[in-house]
C-alpha cells in the first residue's frame, strides 16, 4: 500500500476533512459578515463611496474602516473573488499619501527630512506629519496612519524640500483631492507675492533708508 492510500485510510483522515470543512464555513461567515459594500453605512458611517465591496477588519458592526495590512492577511484564506480583490488594490494605490520627488531627498539621520509639507484643514490625526516612510531610492515620502474626515477637499502643499545634491524646490507645489462625495470644484485658492519695507540705518549717518525691501512669499489656503 502506498503513502497515500495509508494516509486515505488512516481514522484521522476523516477528522481532518471535517475540521477543514468547519475553518472554511467558518472563514466564510467571518468574510461576509466584514464586507462593506457600495452605499452601506457601518456603525454610523458611510456610505461606501468607493464603487467596490471593502473587507474591513472583524465582521463586527463597530469599526467602519479598511485597513491594507488586515486586508492583506486576509488574502490567505484564498476566498476573496478577484473583483474584490482588484477594487481593493486600485484603491490602495488610489489613497496611498505618499509624495515623489525628481530627486533624492536629503535627509539627516532617521529623523530628519529636509521637506515642508502642509495638508488642509488639518487631518484627525495629530503629528500625521511625524510618521513617515522614505522609499529605498530616497525620493518618495509616504505618510502613515493619516486619518481624514469624510466628505472633504483637502489641499496637499510642498512648501519646500531640499535634494541631496543641494537643489532647492523654486516654488510651491500643491495638490487636491476629496474624500467621501465632496466635490474639488467647489473650492479654489489664492496666491501671490508681497513686499516689506522697513527702515534700514545706513552706518555712519543719520539718514534713515526707507527704500530697502525685504522680498517674502505668501501662500493663502481656504479653511474649509
Amino acid at each position: 500500500m502506498d503513502r497515500k492510500n495509508q494516509l486515505s485510510a488512516s481514522p484521522a483522515a476523516p477528522q481532518f476533512r471535517e475540521a477543514t470543512r468547519f475553518l472554511k464555513t467558518l472563514a466564510r461567515d467571518v468574510l461576509e459578515a466584514s464586507r462593506v459594500r457600495p452605499g452601506q453605512f457601518v456603525a454610523g458611517s458611510g456610505p461606501n463611496t468607493t464603487g467596490g465591496t471593502l473587507i474591513r477588519p472583524g465582521g463586527r458592526d463597530c469599526y467602519p474602516a479598511f485597513w491594507i495590512r488586515d486586508f492583506a492577511i486576509s488574502l490567505a484564506c484564498g476566498l476573496m473573488p478577484p473583483e474584490e480583490i482588484e477594487h481593493a488594490l486600485l484603491l490602495t494605490a488610489r489613497c496611498q499619501a505618499f509624495v515623489r520627488f525628481s530627486e533624492e531627498i536629503l535627509t539627516i539621520g532617521r529623523n530628519f527630512i529636509a521637506v515642508d509639507i502642509q495638508l488642509q484643514p488639518k487631518p484627525l490625526t495629530s503629528n500625521w506629519q511625524d510618521n513617515w516612510d522614505l522609499t529605498s531610492d530616497g525620493r518618495s515620502i509616504q505618510f502613515n496612519d493619516v486619518q481624514l474626515e469624510n466628505n472633504r477637499v483637502y489641499r496637499l502643499t510642498v512648501i519646500s524640500a531640499l535634494s541631496r545634491s543641494g537643489n532647492e524646490l523654486v516654488d510651491p507645489v500643491q495638490a487636491v483631492f476629496a474624500t467621501g462625495s465632496a466635490n474639488i470644484e467647489d473650492v479654489g485658492s489664492i496666491s501671490g507675492r508681497v513686499s516689506l519695507v522697513i527702515p534700514v540705518v545706513v552706518s555712519d549717518s543719520t539718514v534713515v533708508d526707507t527704500a530697502a525691501r525685504v522680498n517674502g512669499r505668501v501662500i493663502a489656503v481656504d479653511q474649509i
